[in-house]
């Protein structure tokens, strides 16, 4: 092998041993974010979660809903009636209870809206 050649070898060489390094830091740095983010995923799973509250078989047969539907109770009157509920479809429909939410009454936002300007 002459000189030129080897040169050659050394440089492809090297070449190879540097990209093996490149990738390996981008395969560590992905794999430690990876981590860090399922890391921060389980801490959240440990923070208190709301907990969901459904109408039950009696609350049901007073809304005349089917006893095999779903319904969630998002709020309750002051004598503990249910005064909003939600029919969930799906794990999509659930509703974060911690939010407030207050029942829709048509009639109140047409007082509202007739109401005079002072």
């Amino acid at each position: 092998m002459n000189t030129q050649s080897k040169k050659t070898y050394l440089i492809i060489f090297g070449f190879i041993i540097l990209l093996i390094i490149v990738f390996l830091f981008l395969y560590l740095r992905q794999t430690k974010i990876t981590a860090e983010l399922l890391n921060n995923d389980n801490n959240n799973s440990n923070r208190n979660l709301p907990s969901l509250e459904f109408l039950t078989d009696s609350e049901k047969a007073e809304f005349s809903l089917p006893a095999d539907a779903k319904a969630q109770v998002l709020g309750r009157d002051e004598s503990g009636a249910v005064s909003v509920y939600k029919i969930i479809r799906s794990e999509t429909d659930l509703v974060d209870t911690d939010l407030e939410v207050e029942p829709i009454s048509p009639r109140r936002q047409q007082v509202e809206s007739q109401k005079l300007p002072e």
